[in-house]
């Protein structure tokens, strides 16, 4: 997380050094574990498309898949962020 972070805000100075704001940009990485506490720090550092692997070995598991939507619609709707 922190490695991430920090090359954000490298990519934030370089916009400010050219006149770029820095929201056009979107921000992506990977994730290999839930939502659960790794989502609220990846918003928090900009991060906006996260991507997610499945693969055989875990027998097409997609619980993970599933967590990161129900993350993602939460985020995107106010409402849901109040309780409702």
């Amino acid at each position: 997380m922190e490695t991430l972070a920090r090359k954000n805000h490298i990519l934030d100075q370089w916009c400010a050094k050219v006149g770029r704001d820095p929201g056009e940009i979107e921000r992506s990485t990977s994730a290999r574990s839930g939502p659960e506490g790794l989502g609220e720090q990846l918003i928090a550092i900009g991060e906006r498309l996260i991507t997610i692997g499945t693969d055989g070995s875990s027998g097409f598991d997609l619980a993970l898949t599933r967590d990161w939507l129900q993350f993602r619609d939460e985020q995107n709707n106010p409402l849901a962020r109040l309780g409702w």
